[in-house]
């Protein structure tokens, strides 16, 4: 098994909300709850004063702090200090295993709780108010375990007790222990969960998953199995608001999931398992408002509809409908097709101008927030929102067929038809896409990336349009650098390395433009431009939220799902 770099790629399993990573600010290890969302995020930088840290872990040789050495695999942790050794792993998604021998380790609670009580010996529970929830530390019998307490003093409530409380464990001799997370106080009975057979387990359930490996090109294979295991690791199981098996972001700062994230994380599972993949494809759709909108964003504690984002619902499905088949995907089909129906004529009916054009009222709702084609303002007829309702009213019309739907099949069709013939008036100008305000009929200067995404329609696009847009992604041209894809023109004036949308290669937007190209007919150029892209993922492995296009260094949130799932997609294709 490969080693992971734990200042980029926490520890932590499938099925878990805990996660073991680096502190951003004050250094050390600290165990860290997923619930309730992404913590808030400047210019890329975890604020961790918002972010729910649950404890410190400290190692003590000889009753001296010591700065240990990290060794992590995917399923297993190990900080050594000489002799001085702490092997955990995960007992299960809610209990952390620890065993040590020559040191002793403290848990230092980094908030603040209500009560601590002792249950027994070895046997402790502390209230969080933070999280909230109850954290239980058991100890093996005949080990010391101390815990200690101070009175500290909270805004009003003057003199009231809470605990700082630090839980020391061991002496030196080998000792075992383990730390459950749960959301109310439970009973907890039995032997203390042994770390190195937990780590065996995971080892176990993480293998069943590599086998499912899809194959790739010998140079990507290392980094396909980085990937494929990120995949495994960001998985949660349903809880609360997420009604169904869902792939976070990340376990890092991003991690929740959005509606558009879930449709590429849909298409990159699909290569080893077809009901995860329908998973993420409907985990938001069960959150469809009456009206048909599709939240921004859902964890298992909220969700947010004050933006949305674009509809690749069709696109997606389209695509899991060639690789799995149709035949095996009918049921599927029965639930989502009424959904992907409504979200469609919630386009049309609540973000439509005159002559079928459908806009975006901010960044955020495109996907590409700050993208350089919303600087004259909104409401902005995307080129890109237009290009994928066609494809997914043609997806509408697929399904309709399949299943029997016969009376809505032309109407489908129709709408498709008219909106590509939309599109090609109302968003082309000088031969190229553009992206007009829907009031004034402007268009910001035509260097942003989205204003290519319309490719993503193939050869339905006149030949004329489909040249400029391969000669705007030639090779190491105004757009593709020796990495791939940048979203803003690498000579436009408003090029920023690290500007989000304005500049940086970004995973999704390189699949829509290698999977159209294909589609178009130009498959050298894309196959030219996924290999620069799986080069530049596989440069170290950790598949950031984004790329610097012309360094090529990875970019804000490290461990990113949607880089993974469709470096692993593109990988797969040039094998």
């Amino acid at each position: 098994m490969f080693s992971l770099d734990i200042a980029r790629i926490p520890f932590s399993v499938r099925d878990s909300w805990l996660r073991i990573s680096r502190l951003g600010k004050e250094g050390g290890l600290a165990i860290h709850s997923l619930h309730g969302g992404f913590p808030q995020v400047a210019m890329g930088q975890q604020v961790d004063e918002v972010s729910p840290n649950l404890f410190r872990i400290v190692l003590l040789v000889n009753g001296t702090v010591v700065e240990p050495e990290i060794d992590l695999q995917p399923h297993r942790l190990i900080l050594r200090s000489g002799a001085a050794e702490v092997l955990i792993a995960f007992a299960d998604g809610s209990t952390i295993a620890f065993s040590g021998r020559g040191c002793a380790m403290r848990l230092e609670a980094m908030q603040s709780s209500g009560w601590v009580q002792a249950r027994g010996a070895g046997d402790l529970l502390i209230n969080l108010l933070r999280m909230p929830g109850c954290a239980h530390l058991r100890v093996e019998s005949g080990i010391p375990a101390r815990l200690e307490e101070q009175r500290i003093v909270e805004g009003h409530q003057v003199g009231q007790t809470r605990a700082q409380a630090a839980f020391a464990v061991g002496d030196g001799r080998p000792w075992r222990a383990a730390l459950r997370i749960s959301e109310a106080p439970t009973g907890w009975d039995g032997a203390v969960p042994e770390a190195a057979a937990s780590a065996e387990r995971g080892l176990s359930e993480l293998e069943v998953w590599m086998r499912r490996l899809p194959r790739v090109p010998a140079e990507f294979y290392d980094a396909a199995c980085r990937a494929w295991h990120l995949m495994w690791m960001l998985q949660v199981p349903a809880t609360g608001l997420l009604h169904r098996r869902s792939a976070l972001m990340s376990k890092l700062w991003m991690n929740q999931v959005w509606s558009w994230d879930n449709c590429f994380m849909a298409i990159g599972y699909s290569h080893g398992d077809s009901e995860l993949a329908w998973d993420q494809v409907q985990v938001m759709l069960d959150h469809q408002t009456a009206e048909g909108q599709l939240p921004d964003t859902v964890n298992d504690r909220e969700r947010q509809y004050s933006f949305t984002k674009p509809p690749v619902y069709g696109w997606a499905c389209g695509i899991l409908l060639d690789r799995l088949g149709e035949d095996a995907c009918l049921d599927r089909l029965r639930q989502v097709h009424e959904p992907i129906a409504r979200l469609t004529g919630w386009w049309y009916r609540h973000r439509n101008a005159s002559d079928l054009s459908p806009y975006y009222l901010h960044g955020n709702d495109s996907g590409w927030d700050n993208a350089t084609a919303y600087d004259q303002g909104f409401p902005t007829c995307g080129a890109d929102l237009a290009a994928l309702l066609v494809l997914q009213a043609r997806f509408l019309a697929r399904s309709a067929r399949l299943l029997g739907r016969t009376d809505e099949v032309g109407r489908w069709t129709d709408l498709a038809g008219r909106q590509l013939a939309a599109l090609l008036r109302c968003n082309v100008r000088d031969g190229a896409f553009c992206s007009p305000h829907a009031v004034s009929g402007a268009a910001a200067p035509n260097a942003s990336l989205v204003n290519r995404i319309p490719v993503i329609l193939g050869a339905e696009l006149p030949e004329a349009i489909l040249s400029r847009i391969a000669d705007d992604l030639r090779p190491d041209g105004r757009f593709v650098t020796s990495w791939g894809p940048a979203t803003e023109a690498v000579d436009s004036p408003h090029y920023l390395a690290d500007g989000y949308w304005r500049g940086p290669i970004w995973g999704p937007s390189t699949y829509l433009l290698v999977d159209g190209l294909r589609r178009a007919g130009r498959r050298e150029l894309g196959d030219e431009i996924a290999r620069r892209f799986c080069r530049l993922c596989a440069g170290d492995g950790v598949f950031w939220e984004n790329y610097d296009a012309l360094s090529g260094a990875g970019l804000r949130c490290p461990g990113y799902s949607w880089t993974a799932a469709t470096f692993l997609d593109l990988a797969t294709s040039l094998s």
